[in-house]
């Protein structure tokens, strides 16, 4: 894992190690918890929420504390690796729906997060 000279940041993480977060992230039994959900009578297919994930990234040793786990969510949206399923919202402790970029039913054009990087 990279190093920090700010002792209340972390470290930014590699891209490989992203990948294999993400990968840990979506194991079926020791996950963070990817469903179908739903909320106000609208389905999220394939989802999971940021304050599960946070409670996972500390449990799993990922982040020391709670501030740790939302940079790492936060590196996620970052390096689009993950994002908010309606991109309203970058990554929170709160149970909010975050799903997988390459779990997107649609891949028939770029997301609205990318459009908004451009």
């Amino acid at each position: 894992m990279a190093t920090t000279d700010t002792p209340n940041e972390m470290p930014v993480l590699s891209s490989e190690e992203l990948e294999k977060l993400t990968e840990q992230m979506k194991h079926p039994d020791f996950g963070v918890g990817i469903k179908d959900r739903k909320y106000f009578l609208k389905k999220y297919p394939k989802c999971f929420k940021g304050n599960r994930a946070v409670k996972w990234f500390v449990i799993k040793g990922v982040a020391k504390n709670k501030a740790e786990a939302i940079q790492v969510g936060q590196q996620l949206v970052d390096g689009d690796y993950i994002h908010h399923v309606s991109d309203d919202h970058n990554f929170e402790d709160a149970p909010l729906f975050y799903r997988f970029r390459d779990d997107e039913l649609s891949k028939n054009g770029p997301s609205v997060a990318a459009l908004k990087k451009n």
